[in-house]
């Protein structure tokens, strides 16, 4: 358990009071038990106002257990020489890299990644590529926005070592020389260039394992198809993001997701032009790879057809059996064949998430009917509080995640619907984030009255409006939970201001005290 707990965010304030809190229980702990624990494959952040005295103490008593963690950094606190060894991840903010920042981190033996935030003239690329050749274990990631000066884009595009890459708001000169063989990510966002650019691009570029494009501007309004067969020939890739808003054809669409390697795939065409109604409808889809798609993201075609207002590549996705986490957002006049859809893919073992966007009651009876074991996240925009209490009685049992845009009753959180949370087993992550009525209702007190019997929850978030007041009431409730409540880690509470800020922060010291995150 103390193991979970610690894995449970990356924010130093938690890191650094995890260790303070629980080195003070006994001995036997300090001895038996902290030296085991192990911290996951994530990143601590140091900011540049952490207190160094507290850097300091975290360094003492890491070292004494013999902890292995990873801190990440920026250029604007380099200088944490008692936790160097511990930096695996650098952000450079300054818009320039020397031979002296080369020297420096030279020293960062155990530097693994660097991210240059800020591009500009002043990056000398003869610099960062010899540092890089001396440093081979370092993945370098740059990031791009704005920029219109040629040689700088020219240089972006022609750096070898470069592991990730950013460009946004720019344009790509047609006479740009690729050379980025060993980059895995890549992100174009709002691009001005032309088809036979971007096409080269992605011919030098065999090793990508993320691609996200959006907003690609092509000279002369070309047809995006050649783009697209060209992302088919990407071997390695994992992840595909595209949003296109230039035309292209259905048949490419359908090319696409019959070849695309991605295993994440999220695609949306806003100008699809086709021969006819029927030879989209006859369509089929039969991907292997793919194991996450959004059926969420919009067709748009052209010309407009009423046979094609409905349409959904579910429809033609011909075997799902290897779908493991879908979207689907679809409004209550298209839930006719829905469940058909969604019965397919409940029978295959396969399945391990199931994600809803956008629905109603029809569509969560669907749900319940079909005993969708293996359902874990529903995410629901716009949801009455009874069919929650539908959700929640129903105990599902790898449901852990709900999640609630906007929660509309008159009632709201009433008794009943706060019983209904308190005795659900099976749901460790509840999310409210909105209530449309919320006179009678007091974030405090339902908190409180929630966690004071679950025992499951690990995250609540529940709404917070500026009229509820913390009290030394509350403070003491929260405190009382603590103790016999050792699930809960965060409870979303914003900075906000309030009338009582000294009772406001003795409530967050409370909270750090017991490791609990408050984070929004």
């Amino acid at each position: 358990m103390l193991e979970y707990l610690v894995n449970q965010f990356n924010e130093f304030d938690y890191f650094f009071y995890f260790f303070r809190h629980y080195t003070l229980i006994s001995k036997q702990w300090n001895t038996e038990i902290l030296p085991k624990l192990r911290i996951v494959d994530y990143y601590i952040d140091i900011y540049e106002d952490t207190d160094p005295i507290d850097i300091q103490i975290l360094s003492n008593l890491t070292n004494r257990f013999k902890l292995k963690y990873r801190i990440r950094i920026s250029d604007y606190n380099l200088k944490i020489d008692n936790l160097k060894d511990k930096v695996h991840y650098l952000k450079l903010y300054k818009d320039f890299f020397t031979a002296s920042d080369s020297e420096t981190l030279s020293n960062y033996k155990y530097l693994k990644k660097i991210k240059q935030l800020q591009i500009s003239p002043f990056i000398d690329s003869e610099v960062l590529s010899n540092f890089a050749s001396s440093n081979k274990g370092i993945r370098i990631s740059l990031d791009g926005d704005g920029n219109s000066d040629k040689p700088i884009i020219s240089g972006l595009f022609n750096l070898n070592i470069l592991h990730s890459l950013i460009f946004s708001n720019g344009v790509i000169p047609n006479d740009t020389v690729f050379q980025l063989n060993g980059i895995s990510k890549l992100s174009l966002t709002s691009i001005y260039s032309q088809l036979d650019t971007i096409c080269r691009l992605f011919e030098n570029t065999p090793n990508l394992e993320k691609l996200c494009l959006f907003g690609i501007s092509l000279e002369k309004c070309q047809y995006f198809d050649d783009v697209l067969k060209k992302i088919t020939h990407l071997q390695q890739l994992k992840e595909l993001l595209l949003g296109v808003r230039y035309a292209c054809n259905f048949q490419s669409i359908v090319y696409l997701l019959n070849n695309v390697k991605s295993v994440n795939t999220d695609v949306t065409f806003h100008m699809v032009h086709y021969e006819s109604v029927e030879d989209v409808l006859s369509s089929k889809i039969n991907n292997s790879n793919i194991h996450t798609f959004d059926f969420s993201s919009p067709l748009k075609f052209t010309p407009k057809a009423d046979e094609l207002n409905n349409f959904n590549l579910l429809s033609i996705w011909d075997d799902k059996s290897h779908l493991q986490h879908i979207c689907v957002k679809r409004k209550t006049n298209l839930l006719v064949d829905l469940p058909t859809s969604i019965y397919s893919l409940k029978t295959k073992k396969t399945l391990k998430t199931h994600v809803i966007f956008k629905t109603y009651s029809c569509l969560l009876e669907v749900i319940i009917d079909n005993r969708l074991i293996n359902l874990t996240e529903i995410n629901i925009d716009d949801l009455r509080a009874t069919d929650l209490k539908i959700i929640l009685n129903s105990q599902m049992p790898k449901l852990t995640t709900v999640k609630v845009l906007d929660l509309n009753d008159y009632d709201g959180l009433n008794e009943g619907f706060i019983q209904t949370i308190q005795n659900n087993h099976t749901v460790t992550n509840l999310f409210i984030f909105h209530l449309t009525w919320f006179q009678q209702y007091s974030f405090y007190e339902t908190a409180i009255q929630v966690l004071k019997v679950n025992n499951t929850l690990v995250s609540l978030y529940l709404p917070y409006y500026k009229n509820d007041e913390v009290t030394q009431q509350y403070i003491d409730s929260f405190k009382e939970i603590f103790i016999n409540n050792h699930t809960i880690r965060r409870i979303y509470i914003p900075l906000s201001d309030s009338k009582s800020p000294k009772l406001l922060l003795d409530l967050f010291r409370l909270f750090n005290r017991y490791s609990i995150s408050r984070n929004t």
